[in-house]
């Protein structure tokens, strides 16, 4: 039709043909909202990087662990439960703390050429990309896009409490299992729903099963509780649980979870073997009063802050706020929607998450209630530990809060969005706190450690005798290999000698001495349990030779019988779809 046959008259070109919208690629959708989190992670990870130095609290020790760990790794591929340093040689720290987690970063300092901060620096941004990862997961399972996914994530690995773990605090294996937990519920929820075992969400089950159960002792037990609680919370309120877990998918994720358990049997079982025994099980009255002495951290006005307040004086990076911000939203939206969705999965599933962060507050603010609990829950110490807990119970109810917004109606779903510019707000203060972070001291020496107390480890029930002048023997550290050494004492027979022995006795075989008693000694705030030897009656005077050897008691012998067990275990559980994954993909492969 021409211009002047226009029945309207009007005279304006007519518009030229819409052009299609360019096609997106697959594969770039779904990788862009993955930038998201490589920046958060880059925004509170950059000082591990590009800082030289350490950071505050126990952040140089646990580099210290890693590099002896490693340093050991390279004359014995076997694991050690001890650590052999100038002042105290066999201090079996690795049976009682972490010992699988030192081993692994150990072992790729090893891999590594020794560079043990390396490793460990990477071990610290993995475990922030391990809980983005699984939280990301949780909301792609839960039915959230790939944009609104990340909206957990960020707000969860961008808390203070993480952030004053990592630089102020320095609790390298409390970190870590923490961060493991996300992605261990969701390897884990992904095995339960599949019909078969899948090599990735196998791999990502055992993989954090084993950096769960092989970091942190409290950890351990007060997330084991935890998960536990909200299992079983699930299995009885909420009757889609129910019908997720099937015998053929719990057998399933039982065939991975059993044995990456095991790896860590090798240490594992000589602590649960021994514990009771050492000082720090001793020391129970300690931990009620340091408890009881430190509730002034989690003070209503440090935990309820809008802008990351410092909830000490003296140290003004130490934040405890909670996600005010982010719980206000989460309050409001499940107002908005919950009398719309009430009964459903999700709305349950809300509640239930709001009622665990609000009483684990609860718990955290009142140092009466941790004191009511089992002994070994309240050796947490400080209770500002269980914030750990509630930040993954407001995340939760934050993830179940988009998941009822999603189904909501367009006038109610429209709330999603207020929770972007929350975040920016949450993300801006912790560019700000990781940009405050504290200097911290320095590995300088392998032989010399940073930390204060190293006879916590030790036997409670060695007698602790006055100390006087004795004769001095030293075992060289750089001499143990394989956990044994010998040295030649130029002492009469039947001597009393001090020295820098610092061990449990059940763990060592003493030949040529025996083991009497220790004594303490304290130095600019260091503080050291040596061990005091009577020299045999029978031996050659003044060429007395003393060997120092690792026993093998039935909890360590089993315990690593179990671990191979459990290793073994694990490349039948994994090998199963990794050769099904390789199958089908070179059946995809065409004939030439």
């Amino acid at each position: 039709m021409s211009v002047a046959q226009h029945p309207t008259g009007d005279r304006r070109l007519p518009a030229p043909p819409r052009r299609p919208a360019p096609a997106r690629s697959p594969a770039l959708a779904r990788v862009a909202p993955w930038a998201i989190g490589i920046i958060v992670i880059a925004l509170v990870t950059w000082p591990l990087v590009f800082v030289g130095g350490g950071f505050s609290g126990d952040w140089p020790t646990h580099l210290w662990f890693v590099w002896h760990q490693g340093e050991a790794l390279l004359h014995d591929p076997r694991p050690s439960l001890f650590v052999h340093y100038d002042d105290g040689v066999f201090y079996p720290h690795f049976a009682f703390y972490g010992g699988t987690l030192y081993t692994l970063v150990g072992g790729l300092s090893a891999v590594l050429g020794g560079s043990g901060r390396n490793a460990y620096v990477c071990s610290w941004i993995l475990a922030f990309a391990a809980a983005y990862a699984g939280w990301v997961w949780l909301g792609r399972m839960a039915g959230l896009g790939r944009w609104r996914a990340q909206l957990p994530a960020v707000l969860f690995v961008t808390s203070p409490y993480l952030l004053t773990t990592t630089y102020v605090r320095g609790d390298w294996p409390e970190l870590l299992a923490v961060c493991s937990m996300p992605l261990l519920v969701a390897a884990g929820g992904s095995v339960l729903r599949d019909d078969r075992l899948r090599l990735l969400p196998a791999l990502a089950l055992a993989l954090t099963t084993i950096a769960f159960t092989g970091s942190h002792n409290l950890t351990l037990l007060w997330g084991t509780t935890f998960l536990a609680v909200l299992g079983v919370a699930l299995w009885a309120g909420v009757p889609a649980a129910r019908r997720l877990v099937t015998r053929g998918g719990a057998l399933r994720a039982a065939s991975v979870v059993v044995p990456a358990v095991l790896v860590n049997a090798w240490y594992l079982l000589p602590d649960l073997a021994y514990q009771a025994h050492t000082v720090i099980s001793a020391q129970y009255g300690n931990w009620r009063y340091l408890l009881e002495a430190r509730m002034d951290l989690v003070a209503p006005a440090h935990l309820f802050a809008l802008d990351r307040p410092t909830a000490l004086p003296a140290a003004a990076e130490f934040v405890l706020a909670l996600p005010v911000l982010a719980m206000g939203w989460a309050v409001i939206a499940g107002g908005l929607t919950l009398p719309r969705a009430r009964g459903g999965t999700w709305a349950r599933l809300f509640v239930g998450w709001a009622v665990t962060a609000a009483a684990l507050i609860v718990l955290m603010t009142h140092a009466g209630l941790v004191l009511a609990l089992p002994r070994p829950y309240v050796m947490i110490q400080f209770t500002y530990r269980l914030e750990s807990y509630v930040l993954l119970a407001i995340t939760g109810a934050v993830l179940a809060a988009l998941v009822l917004l999603r189904d909501a109606p367009r006038r109610i779903s429209g709330w999603t969005w207020v929770l972007v510019p929350v975040l920016a707000v949450w993300v801006s203060g912790a560019i700000g706190q990781t940009a405050g972070h504290p200097d911290g001291g320095q590995v300088s020496s392998f032989l010399k450690p940073t930390i204060g107390s190293m006879g916590i480890f030790g036997d409670a029930g060695v007698p602790e005798l006055q100390r006087i002048r004795l004769p001095q023997v030293r075992f060289p550290p750089e001499q143990v290999r394989h956990d044994r050494v010998t040295v030649t004492a130029r002492v009469a027979p039947g001597q009393a000698v001090d020295t820098n022995l610092m061990t449990m006795p059940a763990l060592v075989t003493i030949e040529g001495a025996t083991l009497i008693g220790d004594h303490t000694t304290q130095h600019d705030g260091d503080v050291r349990r040596h061990a005091v030897l009577r020299i045999d009656p029978g031996a050659t005077l003044g060429a007395a030779r003393i060997t120092i050897r690792a026993a093998h008691p039935p909890a360590v012998t089993i315990g690593r019988v179990l671990s191979l067990v459990g290793i073994l275990g694990l490349l039948v559980a994994l090998g199963r779809p990794a050769l099904r994954r390789r199958g089908s993909s070179t059946e995809a492969v065409p004939a030439p």
